[in-house]
């Protein structure tokens, strides 16, 4: 790590005495001095701190490989210290505080994974690395922990107008101003993402962090809580999907896209006399695939345990130096690993679907629904369009929310109960990582009309065209379901007209519709706010947009630079417009 940092000294000192500008050979001084000392002395100053952060995030990238699991963390508060004792010094102004921050932004988007061209269409094929930052929240103590570089932050990546996947922490006790300035991003861009303190928190306690601990919480990869600087574990990567349940249901344990018997037998699904026989089938299978998933991790983990140890970022998380243990070998104050789940909105809308058609109203059997699901509809366009009328999460109904309320919390308590070899356990996540339409390509045809190979719903996300009831419908749905179970977190991804904030009034509605939300629980929201016909336009004349941001997932992308399909499903997004 020293010899990593001494040759950028070295290259600027050599650089210093090329140079005849004085002011840039002061710059290159200054680079020389700060880079001869951090990161492995302290910092003396703020130019230093966010140096030091940066060489770290940097050096922790290239050392593991990719950087979507590691992130700086809480850089508002980490940094706010030294900004404020060089303020008093007289040694920094506001002004150059900001141009630090902004280019420590363009340095974050600047860490990119190229996609093979073989993943260019339905996935990123040349996305930004998620590098989140977290902004905002609560303190230790539990005040509000808000200051004036949360603020500069807001300036720097509304200045910037990059990719920059940012998390803003929201409680209670936030400002009015800062949740305002940040609604206010998206006239710029797409970036923020709105995250409830109350309920991360709650979530935090419940996987036995200490609450001090849960409240330093900073989000890690798209929209996971995890400890600042004290955590260990993979928060992605290993994935359920509850549409896959519903097809080993009505194949018997076998999977369409592959074949084999990968399931249990739950029986013969034209014999089903009673919706609950069905669900009871469903969260069979389910289990089944989570059992699986665990124990793959597992193996995963002993490798890694085993032959990958990391002793630089074990270095930087509390507790691996103080047990003389490697991360991976379970040295961090708290291990976990990770189970998520996919295609929900997908799942509920086809229960329920199961439900009203079938057993409620008698309009089909089960085994005329399981001909027309193996064959993809085909000569049945009525009953796809009859299903596609159904009831759909998403719209405020209490019965269609029932059955997501009860299947998110069947699945964590599935998840949470398996244990990890780290001495911890795993937890549930809600999430798509933008790869939801590449999931659907894999999914036969779904009891709510789907057709084979289309995308599945989007993270927590009522599925593409199934909200008709507005936005606060949607949270409302959302917001039934018990999102202190999700200890790793969920998106709800939704789409705002632009123009609605052109004004003040515009804002501050939006600013409500995100507290309203939390006040109700929701752990997650974040907006595109762009216009049916810019996305269309983007797609015709990518040469002429080639700076249009949006929100995937949890993690923000370039727009023409996304793979058509994905392209195709942010377009289907409902565009909802909150009340003025």
């Amino acid at each position: 790590m020293r010899a990593f940092s001494e040759r950028f000294a070295s290259l600027a000192r050599a650089q210093s005495e090329e140079t005849r500008d004085a002011g840039r050979r002061a710059e290159l001084e200054l680079i020389a001095e700060t880079c001869g000392r951090v990161p492995w002395l302290p910092p003396r100053s703020f130019v230093e701190a966010v140096q030091s952060l940066w060489f770290t995030q940097n050096a922790a990238i290239i050392s593991y490989g990719a950087g979507s699991g590691i992130t700086p963390g809480r850089v508002d508060q980490l940094l706010f210290p030294y900004y404020e004792a060089d303020l008093a010094r007289g040694e920094l102004t506001r002004e150059h505080a900001l141009r630090l921050l902004e280019e420590l932004i363009i340095k974050l988007n600047n860490n990119v994974i190229i996609w093979p061209n073989l993943g260019g269409v339905r996935l990123n094929h040349l996305g930004s690395d998620v590098e989140n930052i977290t902004l905002g929240g609560l303190d230790a103590s539990g005040e509000d922990a808000t200051n004036e570089l949360s603020s500069l932050f807001i300036e720097a990546i509304t200045h910037t107008s990059l990719a920059t996947t940012a998390s803003f922490r929201i409680s209670k006790k936030s400002p009015k101003e800062f949740v305002r300035k940040v609604v206010a991003i998206h006239r710029e861009t797409s970036s923020p993402a709105f995250l409830n303190d109350e309920t991360a928190i709650a979530a935090m306690v419940r996987d036995g962090y200490s609450v001090e601990a849960a409240r330093e919480y900073c989000l890690v990869g798209c929209v996971e809580p995890s400890g600042n600087g004290d955590s260990y574990g993979a928060t992605g990567g290993s994935k359920v999907y509850f549409p896959t349940a519903l097809d080993l249901v009505f194949n018997r344990g076998r999977t369409t896209f592959f074949g084999a018997q990968d399931g249990v037998d739950t029986g013969d699904p034209s014999r089903f006399e009673s919706f609950e026989a069905l669900l009871s089938a469903f969260y069979r299978q389910l289990e089944s695939m989570v059992g699986w998933v665990a124990e793959a991790t597992d193996l995963r983990d002993a490798i890694w345990a085993e032959r990958f140890h990391n002793p630089l970022i074990s270095s930087t998380i509390d507790g691996c130096i103080e047990s003389g243990r490697d991360m991976t070998a379970g040295g961090a104050r708290y291990n976990f690993g990770s189970v998520g789940g996919g295609g929900l909105g997908t799942a509920v809308d086809s229960l329920a679907a199961i439900r009203a058609f079938v057993f409620e109203r008698g309009q089909v059997s089960m085994g005329e629904l399981c001909e027309a699901l193996s064959t993809d509809f085909r000569g049945r366009e009525d009953l796809r369009q009859t299903l596609l009328g159904g009831p759909r999460f998403g719209n405020d109904l209490p019965e269609v929310d029932a059955l997501a309320t009860e299947l998110v919390a069947r699945f964590c308590a599935m998840v949470t109960a398996r244990k990890t070899a780290c001495g911890g356990h795993y937890k549930a996540s809600l999430i798509s990582y933008g790869l939801n339409v590449y999931e659907g390509a894999l999914e036969p045809a779904t009891p709510d009309g789907r057709h084979a190979g289309e995308p599945l719903s989007n993270s927590m996300s009522p599925s593409n065209g199934a909200e008709r009831r507005g936005p606060t419908a949607a949270m409302n749905s959302v917001a039934r379901i018990d999102h202190t179970l999700i200890g790793y977190g969920n998106s709800l991804n939704m789409r705002l007209p632009l123009g609605i904030l052109k004004s003040e009034k515009g804002v501050e509605s939006v600013a409500h519709l995100v507290r309203g939300y939390f006040d109700k629980g929701g752990f997650h929201v974040q907006f595109n706010t762009v216009d049916t016909a810019t996305l269309l336009a983007a797609q015709q004349r990518p040469q002429d947009y080639g700076d249009l941001i949006v929100r995937v997932s949890g993690y923000s992308a370039y727009f023409t630079r996304l793979g058509r399909r994905i392209q195709d499903d942010i377009i289907g997004r409902s565009e909802l417009a909150p009340c003025r």
